[in-house]
């Protein structure tokens, strides 16, 4: 009787245990998932495997850095809130041996297509786009023919929008939350046409105006996918239009560049004041989304 009760102690005792360790180690895996996905943790040998401690330390401490988090480099319950946001899903950290560090199109007048879409969706692309022509020497045109940049939305696991583009996004959507949207940075040929696709299991507002609570303001993710078109990078300043995750609901209307996106696309297609070299201003232009038409705002330097 004794034994037979040590034994059923005992086999309590390693089911709690288990019990209270399977949340973690859960959290421990969708951490690791997440890191690996966004470009904190790199695969060098093995270094995605939940026994390396080492390799989850120092990614989790990049995370904490690059998003400016308090911490130890341990996995907490505010890391985890961030990264279960929803937000863009190109990494943070992209892998610099593969890819160049800046690319950009080989002209500042480009195309643009939205595939099937309502007037509603049609006007709200061309407003983001407005917002990068207003601060840069880019011009944009809508052409559904041959489009330099194809909009779509895509779910699931998704092929690409231009039929040229052959194969299986290597991008998957997981439905509702998490990654919302990517995109394709330029390649520097003239004959190349990039992708941005939209999750469509996602509750999206498609109107000129402030979004209501428990959706996403599809403006907000296409000004942000469209920079990566042009060839900008994820910025660690949460008041840029390039921070990989979506402003609270509160701030995602009006959508506005800030400084440093204005300076980030500036740097790769110049200005509209390039031709005066006797400017000595920096002009931040906004668009009025109910018009499209543009005004300045101009700053002392």
């Amino acid at each position: 009787m004794t034994n037979a009760k040590t034994a059923l102690l005992v086999l309590t005792t390693t089911l709690v245990a288990a019990t209270a360790a399977a949340p973690f180690d859960s959290e421990k895996i969708e951490a690791l998932r997440f890191l690996g996905a966004y470009g904190f943790l790199k695969d060098d040998g093995g270094s995605l495997s939940s026994d390396n401690a080492t390799s989850l330390r120092r990614a989790l401490s990049l995370f904490q850095e690059y998003y400016q988090l308090s911490g130890n480099s341990a996995l907490d319950a505010v890391m985890l809130h961030l990264m279960r946001k929803p937000r863009c899903g190109l990494a943070d950290i992209p892998d610099r041996v593969y890819r160049p560090i800046a690319r950009k199109w080989p002209k500042t007048r480009l195309t643009w297509n939205f595939q099937v879409a309502s007037k509603e969706i049609s006007r709200m692309v061309e407003a983001a786009f407005a917002l990068w022509a207003a601060n840069s020497s880019l011009n944009f045109a809508h052409d559904p023919l041959r489009p330099d940049i194809l909009i779509s939305y895509r779910t699931g696991a998704h092929t690409y929008a231009n039929r040229r583009n052959v194969g299986i996004c290597p991008a998957t959507f997981d439905g509702p939350g998490g990654a919302l949207a990517h995109a394709f940075f330029p390649s520097g040929a003239t004959d190349f046409t990039s992708e941005i696709h939209i999750d469509n299991s996602e509750p999206w507002h498609v109107y000129l105006n402030k979004n209501p609570s428990n959706t996403h303001h599809l403006l907000q993710t296409l000004t942000h996918e469209i920079g990566h078109a042009l060839g900008l990078q994820h910025s660690m300043r949460n008041d840029s239009i390039m921070f990989p995750y979506i402003p609270d609901i509160k701030n995602q209307f009006p959508v506005k560049l800030s400084i440093e996106d204005i300076l980030a696309i500036q740097n790769l297609y110049g200005s509209h004041d390039d031709g005066n070299p006797t400017a000595r201003s920096l002009h931040l232009r906004t668009v009025q989304l109910d018009t499209l038409q543009s005004h300045t705002v101009i700053l002392d330097t």
